[in-house]
């Protein structure tokens, strides 16, 4: 059975865009008390430019103001990613054709934080290019069999947030290494340092790799009793009580 780990990279919408489809901002909801007009103007124009960044810098989290960057995909913790570039609905696309041919062939999946985030984002985004979500890839508010999200792994029966945790909290606590940059900078990092953002993403996925085997995440195909007489074990001279199954618990 295969294992993949993936993860998607979100920017926000071009500038212009944004700018189109954010809040008005109220230039009255500004308290300039006592300034003159050249400082109170000058608080204004500062809480306006404060008020967008906030804005642009939240843009990359939702569908809605953001878009799919970059999506990366593992198969072993010392592998080699393939990631998947280019105008949204091209990634988007060439990611979709591959999920369904390794899924088809009975493909396993593995993310962080996957559930809630790159799963909804990602089927959002396609809606609004027209690209036909594959067969199986949402389940109403459940995860297919065939995913597994490390997030909602590591929660197990606890029906709380007070104990949130990270990709980075769980690298720390495995004693790997932690993440190398701050995902909420992505866009930054893309645009002025392209392969360190690229690099950023292959650390994530191998980093999501490693975390998956130290919580016994990855799935195995068993294995098939040998057909050869020779090498089947040998049958006992007498009767005995059967030996209890072996088995491990999941969570999944």
């Amino acid at each position: 059975m295969k294992n993949f780990c993936w993860d998607i990279e979100t920017v926000a919408r071009p500038t212009d865009e944004l700018q189109s489809i954010m809040p008005a901002f109220d230039p009255e909801s500004v308290k300039t008390g006592n300034l003159g007009p050249d400082k109170a103007q000058e608080k204004i124009e500062k809480t306006r430019t404060d008020y967008f960044q906030r804005y642009y810098k939240r843009a990359a989290l939702s569908a809605l103001t953001g878009q799919v960057a970059l999506i990366g995909v593992i198969g072993a913790s010392d592998g080699d990613p393939v990631i998947f570039k280019g105008e949204e609905a091209e990634t988007i696309t060439a990611f979709f054709e591959f999920w369904n041919f390794q899924t088809n062939e009975g493909a396993h999946w593995l993310g962080f934080n996957i559930k809630n985030f790159d799963i909804p984002f990602l089927v959002r985004r396609a809606w609004l290019h027209r690209i036909q979500v594959p067969y199986g890839f949402v389940k109403g508010r459940y995860l297919p069999a065939f995913f597994t999200d490390l997030m909602e792994l590591w929660t197990a029966c606890e029906h709380t947030s007070q104990f949130e945790v990270s990709l980075n909290d769980l690298a720390l606590y495995f004693g790997f290494p932690p993440k190398t940059a701050n995902g909420a900078d992505f866009g930054e990092l893309l645009r002025y340092k392209p392969d360190d953002a690229f690099e950023y993403l292959r650390h994530d996925l191998r980093l999501t790799y490693l975390v998956a085997e130290a919580m016994r995440a990855i799935k195995y195909q068993p294995s098939k009793p040998e057909s050869d007489p020779e090498l089947r074990p040998a049958e006992p001279e007498s009767p005995t009580e059967p030996e209890p199954e072996q088995f491990r618990i999941q969570f999944y």
